[in-house]
């Protein structure tokens, strides 16, 4: 956080790191890039919790009821936001 802070105090300092860091924050490539991304991020993230429910299911209980609370809440999470966005554009 305080990288970001002195990047931007030194962008407000200096008219060419500006102009640059605009293009750099508003570069729709960029935006492309990070949105799929963080889509495959999930999709992974809820495969491995998957995984490690199923395997804590031979171990211990209360790890597994966990991990399928986990694994519930971050499938349901992308599954409202992929509504709104569908629905939004």
């Amino acid at each position: 956080m305080l990288f970001f802070l002195g990047k931007y105090i030194a962008a407000l300092r200096n008219e060419e790191k500006l102009k640059k860091l605009l293009i750099e924050e508003n570069d729709e490539r960029t935006a492309y890039i990070e949105s799929k991304a963080g889509s495959k991020a999930i999709n992974a993230t809820i495969m491995l919790l998957a995984l490690a429910m199923l395997v804590a299911n031979f171990f211990d209980k209360t790890v597994f009821f966990t991990l399928m609370a986990a694994t519930l809440a971050t499938a349901m999470t992308k599954i409202v936001i992929c509504c709104y966005y569908k629905r939004k554009f």
